[in-house]
């Protein structure tokens, strides 16, 4: 089953940037993950003032995979003075369309590495 979280629907407020080093988010280890990304971030139900992220990393060295991030004004994930941050990697890719970015990674190509 996919879970979608409406971000900011009921705060109207981004999530929280990563700071912390070594933070990992791994989507494909839900149950039923497979070739869709069974977790979604969706930005759709809040009418932004800014180019809010999906995802801002600033800690060093942290991971996110298997997830889909979707309709938010600015990018769909941002990597802002962090180093050694990896975003996918072949078949823990991510999924990231609709959002302000004149270019998206849209699905048929999720297995490959998903960086933005």
């Amino acid at each position: 089953t996919t879970k979608t979280i409406f971000v900011g629907r009921t705060t109207g407020e981004p999530l929280p940037a990563l700071i912390d080093e070594g933070t990992i988010i791994e989507g494909t280890s839900q149950t039923g993950s497979g070739v869709t990304p069974r977790i979604v971030l969706d930005g759709r139900q809040v009418n932004w003032d800014a180019p809010v992220n999906g995802l801002l990393i600033q800690g060093n060295q942290c991971e996110i995979y298997g997830l889909e991030i979707r309709n938010f004004p600015g990018d769909g994930i941002d990597i802002a003075g962090a180093n050694e941050v990896k975003v996918g990697q072949p078949l823990m890719g991510n999924v990231i369309h609709s959002c302000g970015e004149d270019r998206d990674f849209y699905e048929e190509q999720w297995k490959l590495s998903g960086a933005l």
